[in-house]
């Protein structure tokens, strides 16, 4: 999927499981939608790269969007007490892990369905932000 014309979406580095990994504070589900299926080959020691075949994009644009606040809750332990702020908080604003998890999961069940609707593969980075 080109990321130029403007479909590529940062998911930011705290996703791992969900098609996403979470740094920290987070107990992964031993099931569950998972990213970047094939690995392609390394050419960034910063990065790993891998896609998600377009018959599973749909699969996992399903599992994302049937997904409620209660049901990412009782998947996924999110620890509160972590240390690292949430990315783009600014002095005065409040939120919890909990809620920023499930409005990442919401962006990214949109993102994977709009590939699925288009029969696309979904091209996935896991790397370090420079």
């Amino acid at each position: 999927m080109p990321l130029a014309d403007g479909r590529g979406i940062d998911i930011g580095r705290a996703w791992e499981e969900l098609a996403v990994f979470i740094d920290g504070g987070v107990k992964v589900p031993e099931v569950g939608p998972t990213v970047g299926e094939i690995p392609l080959p390394s050419t960034d020691s910063r990065a790993t790269w891998s896609y998600v075949e377009p018959e599973r994009v749909a699969e996992m644009a399903d599992q994302l969007r049937s997904m409620r606040r209660k049901t990412v809750r009782n998947r996924y332990a999110v620890d509160m007490e972590d240390t690292q702020t949430l990315p783009g908080t600014r002095t005065g604003a409040w939120g919890d892990r909990a809620s920023y998890m499930y409005n990442k999961l919401r962006v990214l069940a949109k993102h994977y369905t709009e590939a699925a609707d288009a029969g696309q593969a979904m091209l996935v980075r896991i790397g370090e932000r420079v």
